[in-house]
């Protein structure tokens, strides 16, 4: 973004997986592993599970090392089919994340390369992922259609959310600083309810909010 200064461009994907309980991936640098369990597909396997675990990311590093993990898999002897079966989905999309986008750094920077990301296939990514935080009702439901979003891209939103967020505190206009609070907690609130399932991916997009209600408390300049 033209005139952002770089005061947080130190931000690192592997700064949200603090107290998440990712582990590294072993021989991947900046790539992590969350735990969970998954029931055996089959009439023998009933009340049983097995580890499958999420892989974790950036969305430039998980693309880059996409086909490897699968390897990996298939070597371990999972059943993992094609790499188009798998994609690359932010746990707290862009489309949501936009808003809140208060870090001196361009907004499709932190979409690419700091936002973390899950390597999820194609038959868990829509019905429990992407479609989930995309549907009207759910955004309704957390306030982030009730003027909050605005219109145009999400490029475009992240740079109106940078420069109201650098006005207000420039001007120390306790209102607006309160209005983007609000903001904050709605999509935090969203997104922990959208990934009940796993406390893991619960506290990887709570730092992400937690970040950004960190920036709305630094003092001004």
């Amino acid at each position: 973004m033209k005139g952002m200064a770089q005061g947080s461009g130190a931000l690192r994907c592997a700064d949200y997986m603090v107290h998440t309980g990712v582990l590294a991936f072993p021989g991947l640098e900046h790539v992590w592993l969350l735990r969970r369990r998954i029931p055996v597909r089959g009439s023998s396997g009933a009340g049983r599970t097995k580890v499958a675990d999420y892989v974790i990311g950036s969305y430039t590093r998980l693309i880059a090392i996409k086909d490897v993990t699968l390897g990996f898999a298939r070597d371990d002897g999972q059943r993992v089919g094609e790499g188009g079966d798998w994609h690359v989905h932010h746990l707290v999309e862009g489309s949501v994340y936009a808003d809140v986008h208060f870090e001196d750094v361009p907004y499709d920077w932190m979409y690419e390369n700091v936002l973390p990301c899950i390597l999820v296939s194609k038959k868990e990514h829509l019905p429990y992922f992407h479609g989930v935080s995309r549907g009207r009702e759910s955004r309704e439901l957390y306030g982030l259609l009730n003027g909050a979003t605005g219109g145009g891209s999400p490029s475009e939103r992240a740079k109106a959310a940078w420069g109201k967020y650098h006005r207000a505190r420039r001007e120390r206009d306790a209102k607006t600083l309160e209005e983007l609070r609000g903001r904050v907690l709605a999509r935090a609130e969203m997104l922990d309810n959208l990934h009940h399932f796993n406390e893991g991916l619960r506290a990887i997009t709570a730092n992400v909010f937690r970040r950004a209600l960190q920036r709305l408390d630094e003092p001004a300049h």
